[in-house]
């Protein structure tokens, strides 16, 4: 093995690799920076919820991603585009994780958290073929 090059990304607290290997994600409070994986040349930077992320996600054919928070805030992008669908964040949940999962028809995001009282799984319905941003998911809940 050797030395091939450095990346720099202040404050960095998640990384993570895309399926296919091709883009590797860096976060840190603030940021998600997206660089390409062979290159390590930055491709792109979101600006995210400032209380941090406690799960980044990629979709299995590497399509999109989504991130989860402890406040509340659920957020998905599509690739290679980065259009965005953030949900209103719902100040009462801390989310812990999230999936995202594919039918023949819809795509969805599964997210787990807890209100501090009971736990929590949403299912929400993504819509990755509008080109703005959608402002709020169609949810449904289950509760345990």
């Amino acid at each position: 093995m050797r030395h091939f090059k450095n990346v720099e990304v202040k404050s960095a607290n998640r990384m993570k690799f895309s399926v296919g290997g091709h883009l590797f994600f860096a976060s840190d409070n603030k940021t998600i920076s997206i660089f390409n994986a062979y290159t390590l040349e930055r491709l792109h930077i979101l600006k995210i919820n400032p209380v941090g992320l406690t799960e980044m996600l990629l979709s299995e054919r590497d399509g999109s991603f989504g991130v989860v928070s402890p406040d509340g805030f659920v957020g998905h992008w599509t690739l290679p585009n980065y259009h965005s669908q953030e949900g209103v964040p719902e100040r009462n949940y801390h989310y812990f994780g999230c999936d995202i999962f594919s039918t023949d028809i819809d795509n969805y995001m599964a997210v787990s958290g807890s209100d501090g009282f009971k736990s929590c799984i949403k299912v929400l319905k993504l819509d990755q073929h509008k080109s703005d941003a959608v402002k709020q998911f169609g949810t449904s809940s289950i509760q345990t």
